[in-house]
């Protein structure tokens, strides 16, 4: 498997339309969903662009082929918000009747009781 890189996490970044706060040694980059951070990671701002950003597939819920998958447009960034939904990561506010409410939704977890 390929070395995860500053060049990885920049692209992840860019496609993700993440928020960069900028830091001392790491630049943050959040993603937020229906105004909601969901996920957030660190981008090494060394100069160095093999710097290695292994943690980076964890912070955004996939393995690590999922996400050079997700680097190489190969997963796009709706299925990415569909696999955190399916995960039960990421809640989806579906609207009712009434246009003004919302309500949260959680997809339910296979071999879990409704409670």
């Amino acid at each position: 498997m390929a070395k995860i890189t500053k060049d990885h996490a920049e692209k992840a970044a860019k496609k993700l339309s993440a928020t960069i706060i900028p830091g001392a040694k790491h630049d943050i980059a959040k993603i937020f969903y229906e105004n909601k951070l969901i996920a957030q990671f660190g981008i090494r701002r060394g100069s160095k662009k093999d710097l290695p950003h292994d943690y980076v597939p964890e912070q955004l819920h996939l393995t690590k082929s999922q996400f050079m998958e997700f680097v190489l447009c190969r997963i796009s960034q709706s299925d990415w918000i569909a696999l955190l939904i399916q995960k039960g990561i990421v809640e989806t506010m579906l609207k009712s009747s009434d246009p003004d409410e919302k309500t949260p939704h959680r997809r339910k977890k296979p071999g879990r009781p409704d409670s």
